[in-house]
């Protein structure tokens, strides 16, 4: 029956392992933020039912009972398919959170002038070459004018004939940065939620208020205004822009003698816990954005060139890394 149960365990593990072994590193990212609200939450809210580590502390106990009632080979099954399941989850959150945000213009993520003239002129190039080549002769009929300044349709036009070695290693790079600050950012959240729930009814009330309330209506008034204050160069600072100033304008409000100063404190850290994931976000977009534009380059010089390291694109690797 062990070698059995050790045979079963063996093949389902192969089947998940790789994402649940990345989330495995999500657990390392989990326990120190667990650690921190957990402080915050006992000593800062004078919440005596919550100490830090409170929720690893109960996780530890499940995985304890799980293990009690049953054998370490079922406890392992069900501890990979839970951080698979919640890995599998974080996966597809990292296209809308994080890989969304670069299907564009590249030169908007690059500060430096003097690359942002020769990636501009590497694109140029490559326009001025298809252009005079037969077999993208259809993409007249969607017009250049939608083509010549979005690389990553250009990555999709080129990559499945110039696709190398190296701008594979690129897009697994940009999918590992991305899956990384999609974990903080989901862990963070989910982490954050459950500490909440864990206060008295009218702090919950105050933040549902909070996020489907009012921070809306801030939220797209603040962006039409910044929309008339930057140009398209500068898009990425305005989310951060927009939610500091929501907060402080909440803040504000929050200040009038109608609220105590637990509510104060507990949404003072409600706003600081969203600047703190925004700021994740943002990063994690530029950092991303630098492999694509590393890969791009590469990909560029490939086609120009007219020398490609590999001609069959691998399986499975469609856009920016995702599977098709």
């Amino acid at each position: 029956m062990q070698i059995n149960s050790i045979k079963i365990l063996t093949s389902i593990f192969d089947e998940i392992k790789d994402l649940a072994l990345k989330m495995f590193v999500g657990v390392i990212i989990f326990v120190p933020i667990d650690g921190a609200l957990g402080l915050i939450f006992h000593y800062f809210f004078k919440q005596d039912r919550i100490t830090p580590f409170f929720l690893s502390t109960k996780s530890f106990e499940w995985i304890s009972f799980i293990y009690q009632k049953t054998n370490i080979y079922f406890t392992i099954l069900i501890l990979s398919l839970f951080l698979y399941a919640l890995g599998k989850a974080i996966y597809i959150l990292r296209q809308p959170l994080i890989l969304d945000k670069i299907k564009n213009n590249y030169v908007l993520f690059i500060s430096n002038k003097e690359e942002i003239k020769l990636f501009e002129e590497l694109r140029t190039s490559v326009i001025r070459k298809l252009k005079t080549e037969k077999k993208f002769s259809a993409l007249w009929e969607i017009g250049w004018e939608h083509i010549k300044n979005n690389d990553y349709f250009l990555y999709l036009i080129l990559g499945k004939d110039y696709y190398s070695s190296d701008i594979q290693k690129r897009n697994q790079e940009a999918n590992e940065i991305s899956f990384l600050g999609s974990s903080i950012i989901t862990l963070t959240f989910l982490t954050f939620f459950f500490y909440l729930l864990k206060l008295p009814a009218i702090y919950l009330l105050i933040y549902c208020l909070l996020l489907f309330g009012i921070y809306p209506i801030l939220h797209i008034t603040l962006n039409f205004t910044l929309e008339k204050l930057f140009s398209p160069k500068y898009s990425t600072v305005k989310s951060p822009i927009n939610l500091i100033i929501s907060g402080i304008l909440i803040l504000i409000v929050l200040s009038l003698p109608i609220f105590s100063n637990t509510e104060f404190l507990i949404n003072l850290t409600i706003m600081i816990i969203l600047c703190i994931i925004l700021s994740v976000q943002v990063i994690t977009v530029q950092i991303a954005a630098n492999r694509y534009i590393s890969r791009n380059k590469r990909l560029y010089l490939n086609y120009l060139t007219d020398k490609s390291n590999n001609k069959n694109q691998p399986s499975g690797i469609s856009g920016e890394g995702f599977p098709k």
